[in-house]
């Protein structure tokens, strides 16, 4: 499990990531909305799911945002 709320990986990096989880300490409609486009999913039951977890889409969107905005820690190296 993550470290804290704000962190969805117990890498250090995102490079080093294995498991993609994040704790639900974020705005309901915020995520109900990640979860429609794919790139996150909550569970079975959302409403009792306390984590969620990013699927491959989301880590490719995650991966073109981080280069978007010129955070390189995703790459290995």
């Amino acid at each position: 499990m993550p470290k804290g709320k704000d962190q969805f990986t117990q890498g250090e990096k995102f490079h080093e990531a294995t498991d993609f989880y994040a704790w639900k300490g974020y705005d309901f409609d915020i995520l109900n909305e990640l979860d429609d486009a794919d790139y996150i999913r909550q569970g079975n039951h959302p409403s009792r799911s306390r984590s969620v977890y990013i699927t491959e889409s989301g880590i490719g969107q995650a991966k073109e945002l981080l280069a978007k905005y010129g955070i390189n820690d995703w790459k290995q190296g």
